[in-house]
């Protein structure tokens, strides 16, 4: 599921990085449509399996999740399970964190979703936060 996600929305992206904001596309369509079926599937493994844990499906297994999971942006309350339930490394756990945050309009506590601009007050509180969890500074 991941290769496709990851295939899908950057062939997106390069199609759609000359267009003007906000314009929607076929890309974005796509996009929409696979990560609901994504979502589905999601909830029908969570269903099956229970919630992952890196003994059941390895590092790797739980960083892909994890991406999966982040692209949820229709399905908050999986968004929230999933961060309660799951350990995840710690730059996972800051995007987790900041995306359920943003679905909120909430503020971000780690500076992760850099389609917004930061004011200066803001870097220093992430770098914060960042520097307490062992992530790199914003810049």
């Amino acid at each position: 599921m991941l290769d496709m996600d990851q295939k899908l929305r950057f062939q997106g992206f390069a199609e759609n990085k000359n267009l003007p904001k906000g314009t929607y596309t076929i890309w974005n369509y796509m996009v929409y449509v696979m990560d609901k079926t994504h979502g589905l599937n999601l909830h029908r493994l969570i269903n099956e399996f229970g919630f992952p844990t890196i003994e059941t499906v390895g590092k790797e297994g739980m960083e892909k999740f994890s991406i999966l999971v982040l692209h949820q942006d229709e399905d908050p309350s999986l968004q929230e399970k999933v961060l309660k339930e799951c350990k995840f490394d710690a730059e996972a756990t800051a995007h987790l964190i900041d995306r359920v945050h943003v679905n909120k309009g909430e503020p971000q506590e780690y500076g992760t979703q850099v389609l917004f601009s930061f004011s200066e007050e803001e870097i220093n509180i992430f770098n914060k936060n960042r520097e307490f969890i062992g992530l790199n500074k914003l810049t």
